[in-house]
């Protein structure tokens, strides 16, 4: 269908412009402050044992100043999505800032992993069905009220996964990382629940 080809054409676009090979990607979408910086440490934690891109979109652009801030003091490399329109991203950025408008939903054709932010940080999270409709496995904290209806269908299909700590959302991400088989009957899930 038009739609199907449309969702390969939105992958392949991002999947060259952002150099991804043999990467898993992660994309953390709608982050809040407080939220950015545990995805640091999560990107710290999964580069030990696995090869993995994150793309952090943060929900209000106007703090992306504000991060970059955040990253250059903690000395981490990362590349703007911007940028990576003109030119690849270098291997060595394993972080990825989302510092343009209306593309989330697009870049969840390539995520591996989803983490649904404002929901670790307490601001009631947001649209877990954005992701589920590309048959991704969706990750969110405890504070997930604003969506609870969806995130109830989806954790009922089997398809979304509430993690109460940073260390919980790692674990996750390795297991689903050497568990191929659970890991596709994840995305299976996201979708049904979606559909």
């Amino acid at each position: 269908t038009s739609l199907t080809r449309e969702m390969g054409d939105s992958e392949h676009h991002y999947r060259e412009c952002l150099n991804i090979t043999d990467e898993k990607v992660c994309v953390a979408g709608s982050t809040h402050t407080g939220e950015e910086e545990l995805i640091l440490q999560l990107q710290k934690m999964l580069s030990l044992d696995v090869k993995i891109v994150i793309l952090v979109a943060p929900r209000h652009i106007e703090r992306i100043e504000e991060i970059q801030k955040l990253f250059q003091a903690k000395r981490i490399g990362y590349s703007l999505l911007s940028e990576l329109k003109r030119k690849k991203r270098r291997r060595l950025d394993s972080i990825v800032l989302v510092d343009t408008m209306g593309e989330l939903a697009q870049l969840y054709s390539i995520a591996d992993f989803v983490f649904c932010g404002g929901s670790l940080v307490d601001k009631g999270g947001h649209n877990v069905m954005e992701a589920a409709m590309w048959a991704k496995p969706v990750f969110y904290g405890p504070y997930i009220a604003d969506f609870q209806d969806a995130v109830n269908l989806l954790e009922s299909h089997g398809g979304g996964f509430m993690v109460a700590t940073l260390e919980e959302l790692a674990q996750q991400i390795f297991y689903f990382s050497h568990n191929r088989q659970e890991y596709l009957s994840a995305c299976q899930s996201a979708l049904a629940a979606f559909s």
